[in-house]
């Protein structure tokens, strides 16, 4: 089965000098009330501190009332976002119609079985009764000199015998016709989820192909480059000089799927936000891409650390 295909996120950081910064709590937009407080966005925030500190060995932030702020911001989503998520939305919506129908599948699968065994031991029954009648007629047949009152006897004998197994002729074709009311709704039944299947795969194939070319950006740190050009004479020369400095002013948040998440893309842009730039090994933190590791436990690996004490 293919599984559910999710937005790569993609994280924005300009270049930076490292340094210990101060962050605080900024705007949390009332979209998210029922996602996140400023209780639990602190909590998060000491999380991450601790985990930064017990890995590196030294602090790289610290929460303070007139630190950088954190702001959790709603941007509207893009028509391509909305396009996934409508997909996404059918895409969750068919396996909840194709888990009905397996679920449906078994309880069918046991009244036919059981319509089947009823109608198998009547069947037999059937079979049993006009084996013993036509070997009784057979014996009957074979017998001379039987007389008037005798006959009349098997005819009466044989007659009730006959009533019998056509009363129960009568109802073996009822129980065939209910075996096969159930049989071809189960062929139909079969036949639709057959059909949702397919439509299942062509949507995870759709998904698929729209989230190729998307990138999703989660979050950022946001600050300002200056450039300071001087131009100066020394001993008769002209020389330009060039000074380039970042200064880092806050980070915004745009979107999270849940806590842990929230968690891993806070810990990238603090990052960020005291000067670390992003790196490619797979399964980092500061991979430009939110790892799937990450998102379910955040954790600084070897490369990331290798990262931070090279610029921090």
């Amino acid at each position: 089965m293919i599984k559910k295909t999710v937005f790569s996120t993609l994280f924005i950081a300009s270049s930076l000098y490292a340094g210990f910064q101060e962050v605080r709590i900024g705007k949390i937009d009332s979209y998210y009330k029922d996602k996140i407080n400023e209780r639990q966005l602190k909590t998060i925030l000491d999380e991450i501190e601790e985990h930064f500190e017990s890995k590196l060995g030294f602090d790289v932030f610290d929460y303070s009332s007139m630190g950088k702020p954190i702001d959790i911001l709603y941007v509207k989503p893009s028509s391509m976002e909305r396009r996934i998520n409508r997909a996404m939305n059918r895409f969750e919506r068919k396996k909840e119609k194709i888990h009905a129908y397996q679920k449906e599948f078994t309880s069918k699968k046991l009244t036919i079985d059981r319509q089947t065994k009823n109608y198998k031991s009547l069947e037999k029954e059937v079979n049993k009764k006009t084996e013993e009648l036509n070997s009784y007629i057979h014996k009957v047949n074979q017998r001379r000199n039987i007389s008037k009152e005798e006959y009349e006897k098997i005819q009466t004998y044989v007659k009730a015998k006959k009533v019998v197994i056509n009363q129960k002729l009568k109802e073996l074709r009822v129980e065939r016709r209910a075996l096969k009311r159930l049989v071809n709704s189960f062929n139909n039944k079969v036949h639709l989820y057959n059909t949702h299947i397919q439509n299942y795969h062509n949507l995870a194939n759709e998904i698929e192909s729209l989230n190729r070319g998307f990138k999703k950006v989660k979050g950022q740190a946001i600050g300002e480059k200056q450039i300071v050009l001087k131009t100066y004479v020394k001993d008769g020369v002209t020389i330009k000089e060039k000074t380039v400095t970042n200064s880092m002013n806050k980070i915004e948040i745009y979107g999270f799927d849940n806590l842990k998440e929230l968690k891993a893309i806070l810990a990238h842009e603090i990052a960020h936000l005291v000067g670390i730039p992003h790196i490619q090994e797979q399964g980092a933190l500061m991979n430009p891409i939110l790892q799937k590791n990450q998102k379910q436990n955040l954790n600084l690996t070897y490369d990331d650390i290798l990262n931070f004490k090279e610029h921090f």
